[in-house]
């Protein structure tokens, strides 16, 4: 055997070698993303039990929210390890999941919803797809509370383009809208103040309500993600 022929033979066995290491590598993560979404549906199967031997209303829908939280994130890692990609995910496809189960969870059978989701084709890391949906799910869960009734027609609205180099997240319900709007940013509400500890302390982004014809909720953020997040 030739030299150059030593050279190619070794050459194709270090790859046969970092091909197999990498599949190896990709299906320990999967496992991981798939361990840590059950370990978070088992939190939640005992919030579920705690909720179930209470009668207090206050406490049910803590409980509730709780349980709804976790499952925002534990989403995130069944797209994960359900998906092609282990570091990033597709937005529209998770958000469409995600408005649909909080649907599920918070909407009666005679409360008539009807959803303009339009999200752009974009694809986040872990941590931001995370951010957005724990956003999404208090702005989500404020309007279901609030503003949408029974045997009427509500609607909310759902818009994530790119504009430049920012992210544009528009949130818009046909409620009452609310009189202390103002006040928002200093609200007792762990919802409000998730929200606004996202925006602008993780996305160092900005945030804008406004009553319009309901409440509506703009968030821009830059598009770059930081190699922190």
């Amino acid at each position: 055997m030739t030299q150059k022929q030593e050279y190619k033979t070794k050459i194709t066995k270090m790859n046969q070698e970092l091909q197999k290491s990498l599949e190896e590598k990709e299906i320990l993560l999967k496992e991981v993303h798939h361990r840590v979404k059950n370990n978070m549906e088992i939190i939640s199967s005992l919030l579920n039990m705690q909720e179930r031997r209470t009668d207090d209303e206050d406490m049910i829908y803590v409980l509730q929210q709780s349980r709804s939280r976790i499952h925002t994130m534990a989403l995130v890692h069944e797209f994960l390890y359900r998906g092609r990609s282990l570091a990033y995910i597709n937005l529209p496809d998770y958000i469409k999941r995600l408005v649909e189960d909080i649907k599920d969870l918070y909407c009666s059978q005679n409360t008539h919803l009807e959803v303009d989701l339009n999200v752009e084709k974009l694809v986040f890391s872990t941590n931001r797809c995370i951010q957005i949906g724990m956003i999404l799910h208090e702005l989500c869960v404020n309007s279901l509370k609030y503003a949408f009734k029974e045997n009427r027609d509500n609607k909310l609205l759902i818009h994530i383009k790119t504009k430049n180099d920012l992210i544009e997240l528009k949130l818009k319900d046909n409620g009452e809208g609310i009189s202390s709007i103002d006040d928002l940013d200093c609200s007792d509400s762990i919802g409000t103040q998730l929200i606004f500890s996202i925006v602008q302390d993780q996305l160092d982004g900005d945030i804008e309500f406004r009553n319009n014809n309901g409440l509506e909720c703009n968030i821009k953020f830059p598009k770059k993600e930081d190699d922190y997040e």
